[in-house]
């Protein structure tokens, strides 16, 4: 029986990854390729092209994994949304990984770093907090709300409670902004107080409240609000 005509290809482009590296790839190649796993008897190069067509880029793809708009694209069905979201998944996990093996957040851009890959492209809002010794090292990263698209509420007493059952020094609060637009609301700033003034009385720092959006954040401790 003869070999369909996009066996050769797909054999040629992994050859390709594997000599010379994913820096040899187009970006259309780079999903091809992905594709092939999740699609096991089909030419990938046109649901590729179309993805990015699109999206624009492969980061843009990675991010509208949860959007209407690609289960419009021809040929990327439920597999191949899998597979992206297990990547996609698997990324956020190593870069949280790596975070926990140095364990010391001393500095603001390895918290907006490790902000950005835990809840920034979620899309619906979550506040977490980072609990921290005095050497800055990350003792727990607590899940405290859950909310709907753009709304989630700060407990003052529920964060106290998660910083002493932690034996926290200090906390970062973290939240996330789905619409992108990270600025705070006057909720957001008076809670912020007022939980900054009820754990300074029990000797527990708040160093910031950050709130993150894919490729954006906000500092309550750069803009002086705490």
């Amino acid at each position: 029986m003869e070999k369909p005509q996009y066996y050769g290809h797909r054999k040629r482009l992994k050859k390709k990854f594997l000599q010379k590296g994913i820096s040899a790839l187009n970006d259309y190649e780079i999903i091809e390729l992905l594709l092939f796993y999740s699609i096991p008897v089909k030419d990938t190069k046109l649901i590729a092209k179309e993805l990015l067509k699109k999206f624009k880029n492969i980061k843009e793809i990675f991010l509208n994994l949860d959007s209407k708009e690609i289960s419009k694209i021809k040929g990327f069905g439920e597999n191949s949304l899998i597979h992206f979201k297990l990547i996609k998944e698997i990324h956020s996990i190593i870069e949280k990984q790596k975070i926990f093996e140095r364990k010391i957040l001393d500095n603001p851009e390895k918290v907006i770093k490790y902000a950005k890959v835990s809840i920034g492209s979620l899309n619906e809002e979550v506040l977490k907090v980072l609990c921290l010794n005095s050497k800055n090292e990350l003792l727990n990263d607590v899940e405290v709300e859950r909310g709907i698209t753009n709304e989630v509420y700060i407990y003052p007493r529920k964060i106290v409670k998660i910083a002493l059952d932690n034996n926290s020094t200090a906390i970062i609060l973290l939240h996330n902004h789905p619409s992108g637009n990270v600025e705070p609301s006057k909720s957001d700033v008076d809670v912020t107080k007022n939980i900054k003034l009820l754990l300074k009385n029990l000797g527990i720092l708040l160093h910031d409240h950050i709130i993150v959006s894919t490729d954006n954040y906000y500092s309550f401790k750069e803009r002086g609000l705490i």
